[in-house]
């Protein structure tokens, strides 16, 4: 992809999730709304894993850290980051986000951007998470 494509994509990407941030803030307050974002965030990623390849491995973390702080297992993480891992989940699973879903093959390349911003920017909050991971297998 040319670089100017990409810096528009990430561009209008970005400003995308920052709408996805008031809901993500009310959604982080209610862990069985985020149950419910998991859930569906594995499910959609599952169905286009072939067009997310790319930012798999982020994506199961953001997904794992949350999952552990839902449940009590995982609390040394920042309210800010779980707003954000949360935003980066609500942005996946949402149809309509900067590129909508539907259009073949470019329609999750935003979604890709995202997580992949989303974990660039929690990168040392989610190598914390993955050490404790460790420590606890």
């Amino acid at each position: 992809m040319k670089k100017s494509l990409r810096a528009r994509i990430t561009k209008t990407a970005t400003a995308a999730l920052r709408r996805f941030m008031s809901t993500a803030k009310e959604l982080a307050r209610d862990p069985e709304k985020v149950s419910y974002l998991l859930r569906e965030g594995y499910k959609v990623f599952n169905e286009h894993k072939h067009l997310l390849a790319a930012a798999k491995d982020e994506f199961q973390t953001l997904r794992r850290m949350l999952s552990a702080w839902r449940k009590g297992d995982y609390q040394k993480v920042p309210r800010n980051t779980i707003v954000l891992a949360v935003a980066a989940i609500v942005y996946v699973i949402s149809p309509i986000d900067a590129i909508p879903d539907f259009l073949p093959v470019i329609g999750f390349t935003d979604d890709v951007t995202i997580i992949l911003f989303v974990a660039r920017s929690l990168k040392e909050d989610l190598r914390r998470y993955r050490d404790w991971e460790e420590g606890n297998r």
